[in-house]
């Protein structure tokens, strides 16, 4: 008889909840939602026309990059009531470490990569607050219109299309994954 492990996923779609502050300074919470697979799928078609095709049929190049960003963007994010709080933030107790111990032997630069990690450690011990913000997501609503999201500066476009794509396992290096 074969017997299989359970598989088990989670239904729900994930979310990344952030604040924009607009140019009079007023902070805006939004929420980057993962797609569902109607929405993926769309995303997906708007994709197929951007390329050219060589002789052998094979995608040569792109015809355009206008609007790749943002196609992805307006189809994740939307506008959030966030609620932003100070939670208590656990002490890092150094004695409760326990580096591993070096094999006998060990070259130098083992020595010395072991070395390095217990200085991370030793540091974030050292910048420890005894606060840290926490962000509840009380209600997602509307997506953002795509003529808005155009107009937001390429840095912040960049990062929200990358983390859309890593939510919703589309781009290079998910491709695997989904087949």
């Amino acid at each position: 008889m074969i017997q299989f492990e359970p598989v088990e996923f989670e239904l729900s779609l994930e979310q990344f909840p952030l604040f924009l502050k607009d140019p009079d300074g007023k902070r805006n919470g939004y929420v980057i939602q993962e797609l569902d697979g109607e929405e993926r799928d769309r995303y997906l078609n708007t994709l197929r026309g951007r390329f050219d095709h060589g002789p052998d049929g094979r995608v040569a190049g792109l015809k355009s990059f206008d609007g790749l960003q943002t196609n992805l963007v307006s189809l994740s994010l939307h506008y959030a009531d966030l609620e932003e709080v100070e939670v208590p933030n656990p002490v890092p107790d150094p004695s409760k470490i326990e580096y591993p111990p070096l094999p006998p032997g060990s070259p130098p630069e083992g020595q010395a990569a072991w070395d390095d990690e217990k200085k991370k450690y030793d540091a974030k011990c050292a910048a420890w607050k005894p606060t840290v913000k926490k962000i509840t997501i009380k209600a997602v609503n509307d997506l953002v219109d795509v003529a808005k999201v155009n107009k937001y500066p390429s840095s912040v476009l960049t990062f929200i299309f990358n983390k859309a794509q890593e939510i919703s396992k589309i781009g290079k290096g998910f491709s695997k994954g989904n087949e």
